[in-house]
């Protein structure tokens, strides 16, 4: 099962259909962490067997792993103890698109401005 997650304020972590927006999940409040969870599920436990900060709604530094391995272990979620997939995200200051880095490519996808190297 793969999920869209948020890891609110609070440190608490929510869970929602993998169609659906970070923003609906966490209920239009800011975040510590977002992205998607994949889970295997059992009749004795669960456990996030991969976790990415894939949000172009909140734009996430890798670091908000800290965030999301803190609400899994409050849940008593086994996690693999990193992100498994990392993204870099960069607003373009021209044209306002969110986009995702590649190959440390910092240059707009709709625009082809220079996208900043710093957050």
């Amino acid at each position: 099962m793969i999920a869209t997650y948020v890891v609110d304020m609070k440190g608490e972590l929510w869970i929602a259909d993998r169609r659906s927006e970070h923003i609906a999940c966490a209920r239009g409040s800011d975040v510590l962490a977002a992205g998607e969870m994949q889970f295997e599920v059992n009749a004795t436990s669960v456990r996030a067997t991969t976790v990415s900060n894939l949000s172009t709604g909140y734009c996430p530094a890798p670091r908000c792993f800290a965030s999301v391995a803190h609400a899994l272990d409050a849940a008593g979620i086994a996690h693999p103890g990193h992100l498994t997939a990392r993204f870099t995200f960069r607003k373009c200051q021209d044209c306002g698109w969110i986009n995702v880095i590649k190959d440390d490519w910092f240059v707009c996808s709709v625009c082809e401005s220079d996208l900043p190297l710093e957050v």
